[in-house]
Formats: C-alpha cells, sequence, structure tokens
C-alpha cells in the first residue's frame, strides 16, 4: 500500500450549521456503527463458544470412533494371522487346530470360530463350545452380513448385531477369509459380546451431560451413554448431532448435546458480553460528545488560518499519517514472512478460497504429490486426481466434509485425519492431513507418513513372526548380558513363561562350565558379527539338554554390540540320532568285514571249482572225443548202422558236456570280471551278431530292424556276451515260424531308457519266467531247442554287474520281449530311424 501522503484539505462546515452540532451529528453517525460492531461482536463471541464446542464434540467423538476401529483391528490382525494356519487345510487336523485356536484364545482373549466358505457356512470349530459337541447354525443379522462379505471380497469385515446361537448374547461378528490360490476355502469369525463395547463407552472421558452413541450399519445402537431423561430423537442441540462414521466398518459414532447443556453457556457468554458492550458504548458516547465540544474549542481556535498558507498544519494529524505509513510497511513485512513461511514450510501446503479453488500451494506440496496448480485449479479436480477409486472418494468426502457455503463453514474450525492420497505418478501416499478454516477460505497441511507407516507394518510383520514362529528365537542385551525378550517356543522348551526369562541373566540359563569359553566366543564378536555355539541350556525344573545357537550381534551407530539375536535348536534328538548311526555304523563294519571274508572264502572256491572245470573235467572229455574218433576212422565202416548211431550221440553228448563247461567258465567269469568302461555300440554288436548267425545259416530270411546309434558307456566284452546271448536266442527261436522278425531298439519309460530285443517266435508260459534267468533252467526240450540253460542266467548277471536290470514277456507262440538298462549315467541318447534289412 501506497503512504498516505495528499496533502489535507481545508476544514470546512455546511453552511448554517455550527461546527459543535455538525461534529455532535458526525459522532453520533460514527457511534451507530460502533453499536452495530457490538452487537456483530457478541453474535461472534456465541459463534466461537459454539465453534469450540463443535470442535469439541468432534474430537470426542473421532477418538472413541478411532479406538473402536483399532481395537477391531486388532482382532483382524489376529484372525489374518489365524487364517494362515496350514492345519485348516487339513479335515483330519481340527482337533489340533482347535487346541491351536484354544491357545490364542487364552492368549489374546478372544474366541475364534471356523466356517465352510460355502452356505449355510457350517462351523467347524468354535472355542465358545468343547470340542466334539454339536455345533449350532450360525444365525444371520438383519442388518450387515460378515461373514458372506469377507468371503466374497476376501477382505475382512464386520457385522451388524446378532443373538449368538451358543451364549444367546448380542455380539457382533469379525470375518476373516482363509485364502489359498487366490480362492476362500474357510471363514475364521470372531465374536464380541456388544456388553464390551457399553463397558469401554463406560470408561470413556465425556463431558457431564453430553450423550454418545455406537450404531451398527443399520442404525441399532451397540452402546449408550446419555444423560437421565434424555430423548435423543426431540432434545438435540441447536447444530444437531456430530456424527463419525468408522473407517473399516459400516458403523458410526454419534455425539449430541442437550439443550439445557448447550444453550445457558451460549446465552450466559454472549449476554455478559452484549451487556458490556452496551455499557462500553454508552460510555464511548458520552465521552464523545464530551470531546466534540472540546474539539470545536479546539477547532475554532483554528479558523484563524495564516491567510499566507492554505494548509493546515495539526501536529496529530502528522503524527497519525507517520504510524499509518509504519503500519503499511509492517503489514508488508508480515505477508512476506508468511510467503516465506508458506513456501519454505517442510510439510506441503495449500491455501484454498470458499469455492474451493487453489489460491497457492507451496513446493514441499508438488514435491510430495507432484500436481502443479495447473494440474489441479481447485477441490473438486484435487478429488478426482487423488481419490481415483469412486468408493474411496465418496468416504473420504463424507468423512472430510469440505464445506460450500457460509452456513457450513461455520460450523468447522478445524479438520485432521489419515488418508490414502494418489500421487501423480500413480504412488499411493499415507498421509496426515491438517485443516484450519480462515475468514476467506482454508489452510491444509500435508504430512507425509508412508515411510513411517511402511516401517511400523515392517516392524508388525517381524515381531508377529518373532512371537508366532515355532522355532526358538531370543533377543539379549550385549552390554548386560541379560534376557531382553523371548518368544513362547523358547521359554515352553525351557520350562518358563516368556514373562519370567524377561530381564535374567543369561548365565541363569547355561551350565558354568561353558560360561569361559561362550564368553570367550563373545569377545570375538567385533570381528565376527556371527557364529554358532553348541553348548547345555538348563531348564527350569534343572535338567540339562544340548543346543545349538546361532548367535548374530547388533551393534549401535559407534560399532559397538548392542543386542544379540540367538536362535536356538535342540539338539536332543540329533546327538540320539547320531548315537544309533555311530552304532549302525560299528554294526555295518563289523559285518561288511565278516561278508568279505566269506566273499574271499567264496571266490577262493569258485576259483578252484572254474580249475577243475577247466582242467579236471576238460581232459577225460579230451580222451573220450580221441578215441571216439579213433574208432570211427579205424573201425567206423566194419561198425553196424546202430552202432553208428550210438556214436553220433556219444560225440553229441560230448559237445553238449563241452558247451556246459564253457558255460560254467562263462558264468563264473561274469561274476569276477573286472569292469573295463568304455564308449560301447549296442546297435553294432547286435548287427555283427546277426550277421554271423545268418551267415552261418544263409537258408533262413529273417527280417532285421535295428536302432542305429544306440551307444552306452560299459564293458565292451561283457556286454558283447549279453548281445550274443539274446540275439542268439532270438534266432534260434524264430528258427520254426514261418516269416521271422527280430527287432533292436531305445525306448523311455519314466525317464529310464530301455533296450529291447523283440523277436515273433515261440515264447514261452509267463508261468515259468521266474525260472528264466536261473542257471540250468530251460522253458523247452532239448530236442526243440537245443540248448544248456546258462546264457539267461549270465546275461542277468552281467546286466547287475552293470548297475541295470532285465525282464522279459511272452506268450506262447506269439515271440518273446526282452528289456534290459543299465546304471543311469551309461546310456547315450538314442537316435536315428531304426536299421532295417530285406526278408
Amino acid at each position: 500500500m501506497e503512504p498516505l501522503t495528499r496533502p489535507p484539505e481545508p476544514i470546512q462546515t455546511p453552511g448554517g450549521i455550527s461546527l459543535k452540532r455538525y461534529l455532535l451529528r458526525l459522532y453520533l453517525l460514527t457511534a451507530l456503527p460502533l453499536l452495530l460492531l457490538a452487537g456483530w461482536l457478541a453474535y461472534d463471541n456465541v459463534t466461537s463458544t459454539k465453534a469450540a464446542q463443535d470442535l469439541q464434540a468432534q474430537s470426542i467423538a473421532s477418538n472413541f470412533a478411532q479406538a473402536m476401529d483399532q481395537k477391531l483391528q486388532a482382532r483382524i490382525n489376529a484372525l489374518t494371522a489365524f487364517a494362515q494356519s496350514t492345519r485348516l487345510d487339513s479335515p483330519d487336523q481340527r482337533s489340533e487346530l482347535y487346541q491351536e485356536a484354544n491357545a490364542l484364545k487364552t492368549q489374546l482373549g478372544m474366541d475364534f470360530v471356523v466356517l465352510d466358505a460355502t452356505p449355510p457356512y457350517a462351523m467347524q470349530i468354535n472355542t465358545l463350545a468343547p470340542w466334539g459337541s454339536t455345533l449350532p447354525p450360525i444365525p444371520k443379522p438383519k442388518g450387515f452380513q460378515a461373514v458372506p462379505a469377507a468371503l466374497q471380497t476376501l477382505r475382512p469385515a464386520v457385522g451388524d448385531a446378532v443373538t449368538s446361537a451358543i451364549t444367546q448374547r448380542t455380539v457382533v461378528v469379525v470375518a476373516v477369509a482363509s485364502v489359498r490360490n487366490g480362492r476362500a476355502t474357510h471363514a475364521v469369525v470372531s465374536p464380541v459380546e456388544v456388553s464390551t463395547f457399553q463397558s469401554f463407552l463406560d470408561e470413556f472421558a465425556l463431558p457431564p451431560g453430553w450423550a454418545l452413541t455406537l450404531a451398527d450399519g443399520s442404525g441399532q445402537p451397540l452402546a449408550q451413554r446419555k444423560p437421565a431423561n434424555f430423548d435423543p430423537a426431540t432434545d438435540q442441540g441447536v447444530a444437531g448431532e456430530v456424527v463419525v462414521p468408522s473407517t473399516i466398518t459400516q458403523w458410526a459414532v454419534k455425539l449430541q448435546i442437550p439443550s439445557d447443556e448447550r444453550l445457558p453457556p451460549l446465552l450466559a457468554t454472549g449476554g455478559a458480553l452484549g451487556l458490556l458492550l452496551l455499557i462500553t458504548t454508552g460510555m464511548g458516547v458520552f465521552v464523545g460528545w464530551s470531546g466534540s465540544r472540546r474539539l470545536h474549542t479546539a477547532m475554532a481556535s483554528l479558523t484563524q488560518i495564516n491567510p499566507a498558507t492554505d494548509e493546515l498544519d495539526i501536529h496529530e494529524v502528522r503524527e497519525a499519517r507517520t504510524l499509518l505509513d509504519e503500519t503499511v510497511k509492517h503489514d508488508q513485512a508480515s505477508e512476506a514472512r508468511f510467503q516465506s513461511l508458506f513456501q519454505n514450510s517442510p510439510i506441503g501446503m495449500r491455501l484454498t478460497d470458499r469455492q474451493g479453488k487453489i489460491m497457492a500451494q507451496n513446493a514441499e506440496f508438488e514435491a510430495l504429490f507432484g500436481y502443479t496448480m495447473a494440474d489441479v485449479p481447485d477441490l473438486s479436480v484435487w478429488m478426482e486426481r487423488a481419490y481415483p477409486n469412486p468408493e474411496d472418494r465418496q468416504r473420504v468426502a463424507r468423512i472430510w466434509g469440505m464445506p460450500n457455503d457460509e452456513q457450513q463453514l461455520g460450523r468447522r474450525a478445524l479438520r485432521s485425519g489419515e488418508f490414502h492420497i494418489t500421487a501423480k505418478d500413480g504412488q499411493i501416499k499415507v498421509v496426515q492431513v491438517l485443516g484450519i478454516l480462515l475468514p476467506d477460505g482454508m489452510l491444509s497441511s500435508f504430512v507425509d507418513l508412508t515411510d513411517k507407516r511402511m516401517t511400523e507394518s515392517r516392524l508388525r510383520l517381524w515381531a508377529d513372526a518373532f512371537q508366532y514362529a515355532e522355532l526358538d528365537l531370543a533377543i539379549g542385551d550385549a552390554t548386560t548380558d541379560t534376557v531382553l525378550a523371548v518368544n513362547p517356543a523358547f521359554a515352553r522348551s525351557r520350562g518358563y513363561s516368556p514373562e519370567e526369562l524377561l530381564g535374567m541373566p543369561t548365565s541363569r540359563i547355561q551350565p558354568p562350565e561353558s560360561h569361559a569359553r561362550i564368553k570367550e566366543q563373545l569377545s570375538q564378536l567385533q570381528e565376527r558379527p556371527h557364529f554358532t555355539l553348541e553348548c547345555e541350556h538348563f531348564r527350569k525344573d534343572g535338567s540339562r539338554f544340548p543346543v545349538l545357537l546361532d548367535i548374530t550381534v547388533v551393534h549401535d551407530a559407534q560399532g559397538k554390540p548392542l543386542a544379540r539375536l540367538v536362535y536356538a535348536i535342540d539338539l536332543t534328538e540329533r546327538n540320539r540320532a547320531e548315537a544309533e548311526i555311530r552304532a549302525l555304523h560299528d554294526t555295518l563294519e563289523r559285518r561288511v568285514t565278516e561278508r568279505t571274508a566269506q566273499l574271499t572264502q567264496a571266490n577262493q572256491e569258485l576259483d578252484s571249482f572254474a580249475y577243475t572245470v577247466s582242467h579236471d573235467l576238460r581232459a577225460p572229455l579230451r580222451a573220450m572225443d580221441g578215441f571216439l574218433h579213433l574208432l570211427r576212422e579205424e573201425h567206423g565202416a566194419q561198425l553196424p548202422a546202430d552202432a553208428q548211431n550210438h556214436l553220433d550221440k556219444i560225440g553229441s553228448a560230448i559237445m553238449r558236456m563241452k558247451n556246459l563247461i564253457e558255460g560254467i567258465l562263462t558264468l563264473t567269469h561274469s561274476a569276477r570280471h573286472d569292469l573295463a568302461v568304455s564308449p560301447v555300440n549296442l546297435s553294432e554288436l547286435v548287427q555283427r551278431r546277426l550277421g554271423e548267425l545268418a551267415a552261418a545259416e544263409p537258408e533262413r530270411s529273417v527280417r532285421i530292424e535295428v536302432q542305429p546309434g544306440l551307444i552306452v558307456e560299459g564293458d565292451t566284452r561283457m556286454l558283447d556276451v549279453v548281445v550274443s546271448n539274446l540275439v542268439s536266442n532270438a534266432w534260434k527261436y524264430t528258427g520254426k515260424t514261418a516269416r521271422p522278425n527280430v527287432r533292436f531298439f531305445a525306448q523311455e519309460r519314466q525317464g529310464v531308457t530301455w533296450f529291447c530285443l523283440v523277436d515273433n517266435g515261440a515264447g514261452f508260459d509267463p508261468k515259468h519266467a521266474g525260472k528264466l534267468f536261473q542257471p540250468f533252467q530251460r522253458m523247452h526240450r532239448h530236442e526243440e531247442f537245443p540248448g544248456i540253460g546258462i546264457g539267461l542266467a549270465t546275461v542277468l548277471r552281467v546286466i547287475q554287474r552293470h548297475g541295470g536290470q532285465i525282464e522279459a514277456e511272452a506268450q506262447p507262440g506269439e515271440g518273446a520281449v526282452f528289456r534290459f538298462t543299465l546304471h543311469p549315467g551309461a546310456a547315450a541318447t538314442p537316435h536315428g530311424p531304426p536299421h532295417q534289412s530285406p526278408e
């Protein structure tokens, strides 16, 4: 504002009226606004008193609603933790689930009910009733039903009042859905008796004569406190009632001030102030009238103006003008200081007018939310951007109640609350909003609580994990070596309650002989903040048990040990198992020694037997074969046909005996021969053996299919024995088949490679398959198919030495299938189509 520098005009009075009368009229006209001002001040004082009373009522109702929400949220948190129990997923563990619920009931002082997730929501357990008793169906409230809402939305819900089917008392139901894979499997419920709300309301601080009501979503009072002879329907305060909705339920807190409590203070204050202002105004009129006379005299003396100048130099006017200039400068400086404080404030601030237009916002506000004044020019745009969800926007509008006219502005002096606001970049900010109503608008401040609430949530998560873990956890003071905190599992395994262990020296639960060792290791934690230690702990009854301590040290900002986090594992079962393992190991070593000695002796006997077979049995056979040869050469022409036939049978028997001896030696060699592992192409071995057999019997036409590239790791010579025996059998037993077919290929079954040899020959009776791989056991007579019964026994031994197994399937006259595997690392991936030979 520019200072007033314009020179004053000469004092003039209307013609025909004296200055005294003119000043008196002027003063009377001046006093009239003062009278009006006095009346307005009286009205304003009454209004301010009423606003302060409304603010107190709003604060009381908000505090009670917040306290009720905290109590309900505590139950919701407990139900949410219980809903994660794995015992809910197994019907066989209902008894254990009931015991777990009873334990939580003892600890938390609340009942737990588990319901089916589908109507009619049958009870599974209820801690209000003994285990095994018949449970009634759940009652249905007339208003909001918590169980269907929690199961449908997968969010906690609090229902309206209903009569309990077990206690026959009025309760409200807090329900949480147990969710598995995004689907509700059960409803976990806690009934809360309405009497607990009444007890809490009776203890709540409330001015005398005021009425406070807690109502559910249907409007039914859950708890009420009111003066005697007070009718809430008719006897209310002048400005009505204060209603604060719950943030987590459909309930509301209603506070009412009776007329006889509200009007007397207002009338007394307004009347006293009006009387005082009236007296003061009257005195001012009298003093003004008296002063006008003196001013008339003084002004009359001023009529003698120096003709040389037209300026009336009055000292008081000059001083007043100087004071006015200083006041303007002071106001400008105050406005500059306010602007500096507003813009440099460490919290977000915003100024809006009565129509909701945003007049100013500071830099911290824009840094917090990212919105400029161009983005959100008024509160309607702000509500849409900050609360994009329509339901959230409506809820915030109800809670905040932004005034839109002068009447509403007169009813609210201050608003505060915690809200989830969407910033420009999409982040959700948790903000404490404070609002102060000004004569021309509202000043709002926004305090960012996002990091604080996230930290609190994480701390609650860690606290719950510590409290409910079934692992033995403890926290010790690194300075005093005393117990700071333990979870129930740690205390239970030592026979204490958690409260008994708090503040106890850690040496009380450690054997004296381990104190020095533990102290030495703890002293090394400056360089090594984590270590494990095996020692013993004392139980409350004096018994000991071994434990493994996993200790982590927490340091302060200066690097000094502050606390120790200990995870203790009971080693009783482990030590018992180790002792049993040591005893079993000693027994096994003794048995291995005994078996090794027996095996050595058996091998020596086998070597002696092989030597006997090789030398003692072969020598007579060679002699018999030699004499038979001489007999045929020298006397064969003179012998009759029957004698020649007998000589042929003798020669055949000698050959069978030789083959039998060779088979026994091969069988013995397969069990004792050291494996020389190398890559072996089974496909080539099969092709070579089939080629040898085809060359020996060129007159036979056999269809052959061999899958190429079947390469394994094994002993070449021993696997050749396996292939030769299996292929020879397939060739032999298809000798009487019209269109013989032999196939060799690999197949995968359950991740294991099987090598298969299939023929369409004589087959065998599957009832005798158990004798197939036993030495000297044959499925056919020698006259049908010659053989000695050693080949498949040798094959079994070779396969077993390679860590595999063999099986056979057949039907008489329909052929046979022989499949075998090798050790898991032996088989390579087969490739290529099967090889086929023309018939």
